[in-house]
């Protein structure tokens, strides 16, 4: 470790269960510097942000951490990562919707009264409005954080982490995707910030894949690859095509020879022209029978919000929904499901599957009236239907009444899929269906995929995971910040095509 040095990692490493997630990485973060942390989904970068937050630990071994010439003893728990001068700002933010701005920031760096002395509503206010007011955030102290956009919850979230610029010398930024959810003229207020602590002798990291934006602000990148350091070296003389190199790896070329090959479809059962949300800025949308529509883009992309209108959970603000030829305008889920679109939602626990309910209970409740006889269901043909979806689903343990709520996350996700097969869809709607869930469980959906796809199925397929695309999309719609970026047709998407469009480079057609 040279004296220039903020902090330091050798010989860690992470598994969950048989999975290696970090494999023995050694890190300098070098003070007065900014280092990006690159590489592809599932390549170790989150874990090693959870270990140094305090999130989680590392395998037992000989692991070390120095801070500021200070060996530091691990695991960390996040207090002790935040006494040591360690801000995180993770990709969820990590805000309270139902406090305001200025009790957010108060709860993350300490109120400015003393322990025992009354809490001073007013000097928190103008702590909070000096703050907002430095990084041009639109919003009021006393504002709550749910009230606002995407876009100020962020910089509320930025700002909160900067917040003592006079300790920046001592500090070390941990930055997860910051400008993932911000339009162009916002990520000049951020990189702002970033210059101004690394000038005063910060240490940050930045994981970002948006690479042209790591090549505009960062000093150094660091590459993750399977959980290990596979590259370190100065930004200096890289282009975007080094960056993707790095993240995938040499034998690239191999992978690019064999594009996916797909016959031409049938005309679409859905059409969006000029969609509009929160997020979206006039996408087009085409699904088809019998093909896998990949939806990708980063955090902030507009992809969930894409799957939430395909699925009538969202009104657009502008725009027109065909199905079938005939327009529609979705005020809830259950109006699409009349017009065969079903959506298995992204967070399974909270939207996806009832969790104090049975596995048969949740097989079924999705439509009760073809079991409902004289106003009674029918028991023993509701348990016949929901034994044979455990069977094709292979859902386990195979048992009726097992609750839900102790089935692993694989299984929990098979549940909901088989609910909506269970509605016949035309269309079935997935957002990150095998987000949280381990591989042989990732294996089983994507079997799944592609059986429903065999039958005639058109399948949505909302995923940040690039490799889920590539294995399974007949055409991929790529998002960044609420605008189609590329489209890839049948044959079309390769690694580095899909790494360059979710990384919004401009202008690339290889």
């Amino acid at each position: 470790m040279t004296a220039e040095s903020m902090l330091s990692i050798s010989e860690v490493s992470k598994s969950f269960g048989a999975t290696r997630a970090l494999d023995d990485v050694s890190l300098t973060f070098p003070r007065s510097s900014v280092t990006a942390l690159l590489g592809e989904n599932g390549s170790g970068k989150s874990t090693l942000i959870k270990i140094l937050a305090g999130v989680h630990a590392p395998d037992p071994g000989r692991a070390a951490l120095r801070v500021r010439q200070t060996e530091v003893a691990l695991p960390l728990s996040p207090a002790r990562a935040h006494a040591l001068g360690l801000r995180f700002l993770h990709q969820d933010l990590g805000l309270m919707g139902e406090a305001t701005v200025a009790d957010n920031i108060g709860l993350y760096s300490g109120y400015l009264s003393r322990a025992l002395t009354p809490l001073r509503p007013g000097r928190e206010r103008r702590r909070a409005a000096l703050l907002l007011e430095r990084f041009e955030v639109h919003a009021s102290p006393d504002d709550y954080v749910s009230d606002l956009s995407l876009s100020d919850q962020t910089m509320v979230a930025i700002a909160r982490a900067f917040e003592d610029e006079n300790d920046d010398a001592s500090r070390v930024l941990v930055l997860d995707e910051p400008t993932a959810a911000l339009p162009g003229d916002e990520v000049d207020r951020v990189f702002g910030a970033v210059r101004r602590a690394r000038d005063a002798g910060a240490a940050v990291i930045l994981v970002s894949h948006r690479l042209e934006e790591v090549l505009q602000i960062a000093d150094r990148v660091a590459v993750l690859r399977d959980g290990r350091l596979v590259r370190e070296r100065p930004v200096a003389g890289l282009g975007v095509g080094d960056l993707v190199e790095m993240m995938i790896g040499k034998d690239l070329a191999e992978h690019e020879s064999t594009p996916k090959a797909v016959g031409e479809s049938n005309e679409p059962i859905v059409v969006g022209r000029g969609l509009y949300g929160r997020r979206l800025a006039g996408v087009d949308v085409e699904i088809r029978p019998g093909e896998v529509l990949g939806i990708g883009g980063l955090v902030g992309s507009g992809r969930s919000e894409l799957t939430r209108i395909l699925g009538g959970a969202q009104r657009p603000r502008r725009g027109t929904l065909k199905v079938g030829g005939r327009p529609r305008s979705y005020v809830a889920p259950h109006a699409a499901v009349a017009d065969g679109i079903v959506t298995v939602p992204q967070n399974r626990r909270r939207d996806g599957v009832l969790l104090d309910l049975t596995v048969r209970e949740n097989l079924t409740l999705g439509d009760l009236r073809s079991l409902t006889r004289w106003s009674m269901i029918d028991r023993a043909r509701e348990r016949a239907e929901a034994r044979t979806l455990i069977e094709q689903f292979d859902i386990r343990p195979r048992a009726l009444e097992f609750p839900v709520r102790l089935l692993s996350g694989g299984n929990q996700q098979k549940v909901a899929i088989a609910r909506a097969v269970r509605l016949r869809p035309r269309v079935l709607v997935l957002d990150e269906p095998t987000q949280g869930v381990d591989v042989g469980a990732r294996r089983e959906v994507a079997g799944i995929i592609r059986r429903l796809k065999a039958d005639g199925m058109a399948i949505v397929l909302g995923t940040s995971d690039g490799d889920e695309l590539l294995d399974l999309a007949d055409r991929a719609l790529i998002l960044d910040r609420g605008r189609t970026r590329r489209v890839f047709g049948p044959g079309e998407l390769t690694p580095s095509r899909l790494a360059h469009a979710t990384a919004g480079v401009e202008g690339y057609s290889a």
